[in-house]
């Protein structure tokens, strides 16, 4: 075996890892399914705590690329709507996981965002 057949054996090997990067994303609405810019969007991995963030974009789209595959948990919040949360969300190998959200708008009171109840 030539001294480079290693080298380019395991260079080749991490090009292909690359190329089945996971992730998540989707679009977040309010109720009359009008986009919702700039809400905070929190991809947690369960295993480990490990947490990302991102922001939604004028259209309401969100994206969190190179998960590794695990359970996630995803917070969508936003000043004058109720946080919602999806838990349990399996993310594979070369998989591109879709969730899309609806905010509610939800009553500030104090420090906490209720929806709707009091």
């Amino acid at each position: 075996m030539k001294w480079w057949t290693a080298p380019l054996l395991s260079c080749c090997l991490a090009v292909a890892c690359f190329g089945q990067s996971s992730g998540i994303q989707g679009i977040t609405t309010d109720e009359s399914k009008a986009m919702v810019p700039s809400a905070k969007v929190t991809v947690t991995n369960v295993a480990t705590g490990v947490g990302n963030t991102t922001e939604t974009n004028e259209q309401g789209f969100y994206t969190v690329p190179f998960l590794g595959p695990g359970s996630y948990r995803i917070e969508v919040s936003k000043s004058g709507f109720a946080s919602v949360t999806r838990e349990k969300l399996q993310v594979y190998i070369g998989q591109i996981v879709r969730a899309d959200f609806v905010l509610k708008v939800g009553d500030v009171l104090g420090d906490h965002l209720q929806s709707g109840q009091r």
